[in-house]
């Protein structure tokens, strides 16, 4: 009998866990669904929904009742629309607990840059390999955040060379030199930036440990254990000792083939060298990394 009671009391208390995490926003049906990232959308970030039963003898929701909720959460960011839609049954480990349950999981994606030509994008992301491609999207989506800016402009012309370049972006050590131009536009950060000019030497140590790393086993954890014993607490720095070993990961994933991982670590690392060193040092890393001249 007590068992009985405390299932009906944990039961209970999940139903309450339940509804989404955001509240209902009223657009969400408007969220697009598409198997693959759209030509003219760029990568936003995962989203995921988990729908509980409101009691453990009732069956398990519906993938489309999931869906409605991964599309709620998609919209509660301002996403346009959800690609890579997958679902899965919960487990006990889950919100859900005991309770049936269903989650939904899906890559939540934004509209291209207004200042970006559709027909060069068009001719620049069919093909791309997965690491790219977010890449592209990430260039995407901080030009939308400034249309305006000399940052848009210079993109509008690197994407024109990119289309003019279309067959040297499928070439074998495309990643390589882009990961290394990476590195080379933090150490050139470090130099010009005041909040990251002191900390010149431990990022050299750091993109050094990195590029040692990229010529042999991709292994970013004795890089990690030497960046966790500096202290570099001005916000410039803490993104910026992230950066080599964001490039390591990168390259580690794709090398061993996990597609699905890869794009989400390809924006980490974009990310993390704009919070570090700032946009035109992203652009710079992208023109020395994947343009020939």
């Amino acid at each position: 009998m007590r068992v009985v009671v405390a299932f009906a009391v944990i039961a209970a208390a999940l139903a309450g866990c339940a509804s989404p995490r955001h509240a209902m926003v009223g657009n969400a049906s408007r969220i697009t669904v598409a198997p693959d990232l759209p030509l003219d959308g760029t990568i936003m970030q995962r989203v995921t929904a988990i729908i509980c039963a409101k009691a453990f003898i009732d069956p398990q929701p519906a993938p489309a009742d999931a869906l409605a909720a991964l599309q709620n959460e998609a919209a509660a960011i301002g996403a346009a629309g959800i690609y890579n839609v997958k679902y899965a049954q919960t487990g006990l480990l889950d919100r859900c607990g005991i309770l049936p349950g269903t989650r939904a999981t899906a890559i939540a994606t934004g509209r291209v840059a207004r200042g970006v030509s559709s027909k060069v994008l068009e001719e620049i992301r069919p093909g791309l390999p997965s690491w790219l491609d977010a890449v592209v999207g990430r260039l995407c989506f901080f030009e939308h955040r400034e249309p305006d800016s000399e940052f848009a402009r210079r993109l509008g012309s690197l994407f024109s060379r990119m289309a003019n370049q279309r067959p040297s972006m499928a070439q074998a050590g495309l990643l390589d030199r882009f990961l290394r131009a990476c590195l080379a536009s933090l150490l050139d950060a470090a130099q010009s930036k005041p909040e990251l000019h002191a900390h010149q030497a431990n990022l050299a140590v750091l993109c050094g440990l990195a590029c040692k790393a990229l010529d042999t086993d991709q292994n970013d954890r004795p890089l990690i254990a030497v960046a966790d014993g500096m202290q570099m607490p001005e916000e410039g720095a803490r993104w910026a000792i992230r950066v080599p070993g964001r490039v390591v990961f990168l390259a580690a994933l794709v090398g061993a083939g996990l597609e699905e991982e890869i794009p989400a670590a390809a924006i980490r690392l974009t990310n993390d060298l704009v919070a570090a060193a700032g946009l035109d040092h992203l652009i710079q890393a992208v023109e020395n990394g994947l343009l020939v001249n």
